[in-house]
């Protein structure tokens, strides 16, 4: 297995297999052995609240690998989000792993940690079998710590608090960006209570758009770097070298809070009227977030976009 990181000789110091293993012992008067019914031995460094996962229970948990020459293969405490399992039935135990029988046991706030050679990483966690090229003389310490144990219900009240929260972050990290760029280029924008900012270039005529009405908008849709990677406009295409024979260039049509654009474009195109124009500076969470589009999108991109609209019904 490829190992994601080497620590440095004062890293290891730190932060290295002896360490866990250190701390473990310090603790004594707290720890306690345990097994799974698979026989996976593994010691409690830390006690949560003692109420053990029930069936149908998510458990969310961080955890990290690291193996006894102090490489790191695996650490998702830097991560957004934590890993998350549904305890099954209790029927399911013994054709379980030793992990999830292992989660079956844990309560919220537990630490704990599993020493185990290569083979019996690959067996109880992976369930898969050890790679030929793998040196199996190393052993591994697996760190775990039981952040929450939640019914179903309110697990997904949790992540929809989770994703606010990191949404509010990074709505600050984008603003702060945009007001950058455009004090930089001289421009002068409006500010909507979302959070796009726009400057109108031309005003249209009678009211604004509303929702579920529906419209036809040119466009052109580029990067604060300046790179366009799509439009309407068959011209501005070739120029940008971003022309697809395969593509119509015509005026988009939108269902105003229905179609399937992202959240960021049903905002713009209520701040105009038919026959207005716009550019519009948008948050990556009102794009596509976290996610990486392609090489030119990435994970929390700016975008931005001319938008004029051309009929409205």
């Amino acid at each position: 297995m490829k190992t994601l990181y080497r620590m440095g000789k004062r890293e290891r110091q730190l932060r290295g297999f002896g360490l866990i293993l250190l701390l473990s012992t310090l603790l004594g008067c707290s720890k306690s052995l345990k097994e799974t019914p698979s026989g996976m031995s593994f010691l409690v460094i830390r006690h949560g609240d003692g109420i053990n996962a029930r069936p149908e229970e998510i458990v969310a948990f961080r955890f990290r690998l690291i193996d006894s020459r102090d490489s790191i293969w695996m650490d998702t405490f830097s991560e957004a989000f934590p890993r998350i399992t549904k305890i099954a039935d209790s029927t399911q135990i013994d054709k379980e792993r030793g992990i999830d029988q292992l989660l079956r046991m844990s309560s919220h706030g537990d630490s704990i940690t599993i020493q185990l050679s290569v083979a019996q990483y690959f067996k109880q966690i992976v369930n898969q079998p050890v790679p030929a090229s793998m040196d199996t003389s190393m052993s591994l310490l697996y760190a775990i710590r039981i952040d929450s144990v939640l019914s179903y219900r309110n697990y997904r009240k949790w992540i929809q608090s989770v994703q606010l929260e990191l949404k509010s972050k990074q709505l600050v990290i984008d603003t702060e960006k945009i007001d950058k760029y455009l004090l930089a280029n001289g421009i002068k924008a409006l500010k909507s209570d979302t959070g796009i900012q726009y400057v109108i270039s031309k005003e249209g005529k009678g009211e604004f758009v509303q929702s579920n009405q529906t419209v036809w908008v040119n466009y052109r849709g580029y990067l604060l770097g300046g790179a366009t990677f799509a439009t309407s406009d068959v011209r501005i295409a070739k120029e940008e070298g971003i022309f697809d024979e395969r593509l119509l260039y015509k005026p988009k049509e939108v269902v105003v809070d229905r179609s399937s654009v992202i959240p960021g474009w049903h905002i713009a195109l209520k701040l105009l009227r038919n026959g207005g124009r716009g550019t519009f500076f948008m948050p990556s969470v009102l794009c596509y977030g976290s996610e990486k589009l392609d090489t030119l999108i990435r994970e929390n991109e700016i975008l931005i976009f001319d938008i004029e609209v051309t009929k409205i019904e």
